[in-house]
This record gives C-alpha cells, sequence and structure tokens, in this order.
C-alpha cells in the first residue's frame, strides 16, 4: 500500500522544469475543485526552449498528489500523496479518502516524520485514532495492513 505523508508546514515550495516539446515535469493534483492559494510564484527560461517555474503554495488543511514525470518524453511518472497535518484532526473528507484510496472508506496508511525517522501508521478515519506499524515506510505489504487491522480489531 501507499503511505500518505503527512505534511507539517502551511506551506510547501515546488520547483517545476519542463520544455514545450514535452511539457512539465510535475503537476499537483487536488481531489476538490478549490485551487490553492498562491504564495510566491517565479518563471524563467532556462535554454531555448526549456523552462523552470519555482512556486510556493498554502497547503494548510489540505490533501493533495504530486505526481513526477521523467523519461525522454515524460512518458515515466510516480505519485505521491500528501496531507496536512490538520487533516488528520478533522478526518478526511469523503472525496479525500476516495482520492487517496483508503481501505474500505475509513483507514488510511500515514507517514509521519518523527525526529528525522519515518514511521508508518494506520489512521482510522471514524476514530482519529493512529495506530503504529512495525513495517518499512516505503513498500507496505498489504497482507501486513490487513493483518494488523485484524489484530487491533478494527476489522
Amino acid at each position: 500500500m501507499r503511505a500518505v505523508e503527512i505534511w507539517n508546514e502551511d506551506t510547501k515550495e515546488f520547483k517545476v522544469e519542463g520544455s514545450q516539446h514535452h511539457g512539465k515535469d510535475l503537476f499537483v493534483v487536488r481531489p476538490y475543485e478549490k485551487e490553492f492559494r498562491e504564495i510566491y510564484r517565479n518563471f524563467e527560461k532556462t535554454g531555448q526552449d526549456t523552462w523552470m517555474e519555482e512556486f510556493e503554495l498554502e497547503v494548510k488543511d489540505k490533501c493533495w498528489m504530486e505526481e513526477t514525470r521523467w523519461g525522454a518524453a515524460l512518458e515515466y511518472s510516480d505519485n505521491e500523496f500528501y496531507a496536512h497535518k490538520d487533516v488528520l484532526n478533522r478526518g478526511f473528507t469523503e472525496e479525500e479518502l476516495k482520492f487517496v484510496n483508503a481501505y474500505r472508506n475509513r483507514f488510511v496508511v500515514i507517514r509521519i516524520v518523527e525526529n528525522g525517522v519515518k514511521n508508518a501508521y494506520i489512521f482510522d478515519n471514524e476514530t482519529k485514532e493512529k495506530y503504529k506499524m512495525d513495517v518499512e515506510t516505503y513498500h507496505i505489504p498489504f497482507k501486513k495492513f490487513k493483518q494488523q487491522l485484524k489484530q487491533l480489531n478494527l476489522i
């Protein structure tokens, strides 16, 4: 399973590069219509047909995905999901639960950085409780996730 990284800052900085032929290499995707409030933006040409853009968005109380593309024609991509720490206090909305692919529309695997160490947790969206998992934070086998839910008597 893919963990949702919990973001502690109220803003996040981004750097996007691209070209006229292949487009840009980073997309910020949201599960809702409202745009992020932009704090800063800078755009500059770095070559004849290439450019670089830096911007900062207010992410307080939001959930989002960052899609990074690479390859000669940007044909490969990878996704990383994020949620601001305030989302854990209020709980994920139904739309956000679908967006992050929550198990049974209730349980989300989250990743929290504590003292420089990334830890994985199961977050119960109904009770707003989190339960620490004893797994690597980047590869969380679904079988182990489900086993831990059973051990905690959550399912």
